[in-house]
């Protein structure tokens, strides 16, 4: 009854990160380019049981272990567009991100809400952190009279997007899971526009409840185990 305790724990805890997903999510419901994320789960190890009656039979009971959390996916689906007429705001319609480049290396955004920053007497396109936006061919871009880019910001797709590391602020950085950057030809810059979170606060609220009968199923098993702990040892007194 001991390991009943550790699997209904086991599930209390995956139920919580599961929570903790969800509420980030909700918190960025207002955030530029945010792509929701979605919590997984696996079963853990499994013991094999011999039986008593046919001791000489292979795998005849098998004692669980609980859950634990899988992975953690992105959900890089098209958020809704807001119109903004700012010339230094971007939206991408289609897969891809935008490259900026941070003076180390180079990561990769969905958040084209850019300003002009002014770097050794030139305006540069840059994110809000100041790293500088490239275009296709990874060069900065260069602002004119204030408003006027000199080139569109480049856009690059990944064989594999999910693979990619998320660095938070809505930034992310290869992996040799996502493979290297390649040119999104497909896709089309927006200019004026801005991309809202893909979150959906109705779909959220849902899980919500979701995970919180799941909690609360764990917790009356633990409550269960503890009580029948609490019989047997009544038992032997």
């Amino acid at each position: 009854m001991i390991q009943s305790l550790y699997t209904a724990v086991s599930a209390m805890t995956a139920h919580q990160k599961n929570m903790d997903q969800l509420a980030d999510n909700i918190s960025n419901v207002n955030t530029t380019g945010f792509k929701g994320k979605t919590v997984g789960f696996k079963d853990a190890l499994y013991r094999t049981m011999e039986t008593p009656v046919q001791e000489s039979e292979q795998n005849n009971l098998q004692q669980g272990h609980g859950v634990l959390v899988g992975d953690i996916k992105t959900a890089f689906t098209q958020g809704s567009f807001e119109q903004t007429d700012i010339k230094t705001d971007f939206a991408l319609e289609g897969e891809g991100f935008f490259a900026v480049d941070s003076n180390e290396e180079i990561f990769y955004t969905r958040d084209g809400n850019f300003n002009i920053g002014i770097i050794d007497n030139t305006p540069y396109l840059v994110t809000k952190e100041g790293y500088y936006v490239l275009d296709q061919n990874r060069n900065r871009i260069v602002v004119y009279d204030g408003e006027n880019i000199s080139r569109m910001p480049g856009v690059f797709n990944f064989v594999n997007p999910q693979g990619l590391s998320s660095l938070g602020s809505n930034y992310y950085e290869t992996t040799e899971s996502s493979g290297q950057a390649q040119d999104g030809a497909t896709s089309i810059v927006k200019q004026g526009y801005l991309e809202s979170s893909n979150v959906s606060v109705t779909d959220q609220l849902t899980r919500m409840i979701r995970i919180q009968r799941a909690y609360q199923t764990a917790a009356r098993a633990i409550t269960t185990a503890d009580e029948m702990e609490g019989l047997a040892n009544n038992i032997r007194r």
